[in-house]
């Protein structure tokens, strides 16, 4: 259990470190940099609650977080978000020799369901 809570504080100083980097690098805003802040955070506490190791990007830790937001009934969009900001977060630790290569690109989101738009005699 103490090599699982020092991955995930290591994770946690990453997190903030890239944070860091979206508000002060990529300029993002306020807003955009809560969001990825949040949905990366729900990555940590599930790694946490499992056991995972969160550094670990191969296929089956970012698999496992998607069942378990399925299992848990969040709406594919949540998931689709969540799943986008792990791809990114995990992008930079790569790109920052923080971590080998990633395989978080292979692990596909939920298929959302298209809607027509409407037209004007309907609205």
């Amino acid at each position: 259990m103490e090599d699982t809570d020092d991955t995930i504080h290591e994770a946690m100083r990453l997190k903030a470190e890239f944070i860091d980097y979206l508000t002060n690098v990529r300029r993002m805003s306020d807003n955009t940099t809560r969001a990825y802040e949040g949905d990366i955070e729900s990555y940590l506490r599930f790694c946490e609650r499992t056991e995972r190791d969160p550094l670990d990007l191969s296929r089956s830790t970012p698999r496992a977080y998607l069942s378990d937001m399925v299992r848990a009934k969040y709406a594919d969009r949540t998931v689709n978000r969540r799943l986008s900001a792990l791809r990114t977060f995990a992008d930079w630790l790569e790109h920052a020799d923080y971590v080998g290569s990633t395989d978080t690109d292979q692990v596909s989101g939920r298929k959302l369901a298209s809607t027509l738009p409407k037209t004007m005699k309907d609205a």
